[in-house]
């Protein structure tokens, strides 16, 4: 099912939240990730920054796909600049400053950081 929706990563994902994040009426999909990795959790995340993880990494980004209101989906990560090693291990989304968009909040465990995405309705 997921194959034929177009949602077929991370390939080890931790949570999934569905919200409609370009408010066009229909459930979009986020998926955290939370692969398996070599060494520590940290070290990724710094390779991440400095663009010098291996190719393998994209299989762990988190992903957004945005709904094609068909059954299908589109990633679009990239565009969102969501293409960032992170661990989500909660989330919440609501509208933190009243632009009409839906805004997300994710909170890991490690590394220790938290990050407030604002949405500002097209990437």
């Amino acid at each position: 099912m997921g194959l034929e929706a177009g949602v077929v990563k991370p390939i080890k994902s931790f949570s999934t939240w569905f919200w409609d994040y370009n408010n066009d009426g229909w459930l979009d999909i986020f998926v955290g990730s939370y692969g398996y990795f070599k060494g520590e959790i940290t070290e990724w995340v710094i390779a991440d920054y400095l663009g010098i993880l291996p190719k393998e990494a994209d299989a762990h980004y988190p992903r957004l796909y945005q709904n094609n209101q068909d059954g299908t989906f589109t990633d679009v990560t990239l565009k969102a600049k969501l293409d960032k090693i992170m661990f989500p291990m909660g989330a919440n989304f609501g509208d933190l400053d009243n632009d009409g968009y839906l805004d997300f909040y994710l909170g890991t465990g490690e590394p220790n950081f938290r990050a407030l995405m604002p949405n500002r309705s097209q990437f």
